[in-house]
């Protein structure tokens, strides 16, 4: 949607819209009704003053980790979750984390820094 206003010539400019537009439109509106405020992913320099930083890590043959305020854990990978991709094995110490002391982060603005 906003790769159309780089044809505008004139304010009264008409653009032709794909058959795709309509579909995005609803998307945003689906999305924004439903959003309930978190957001995920900040661009550096739009992002406010972080609340909470926690750390966290994946090994991919030995487990996982994280830190947040004094407190951390490690654990070893389990079978069932040896064979995961490697992506699978970077969010999941995200996940869990966020579910141990997510409710500690209500209102705040958390970040896990790269």
């Amino acid at each position: 949607m906003p790769d159309l206003l780089c044809y505008f010539r004139t304010h009264d400019h008409p653009i032709r819209l794909s058959s795709e537009f309509p579909l995005d439109l609803q998307w945003w509106h689906d999305f924004l009704t439903t959003w309930h405020g978190v957001n995920l992913w900040l661009f550096p320099g739009m992002s406010v003053p972080t609340d909470v930083e926690v750390t966290s890590d994946a090994a991919g043959s030995l487990g996982f980790g994280a830190y947040y305020n004094s407190e951390w854990f490690s654990v070893a990978w389990v079978p069932s979750l040896a064979d995961q991709s490697i992506a699978y094995k970077e969010i999941f110490p995200v996940v869990v984390p966020s579910h141990a002391w997510g409710p500690q982060w209500s209102q705040r603005h958390i970040i896990f820094p790269v």
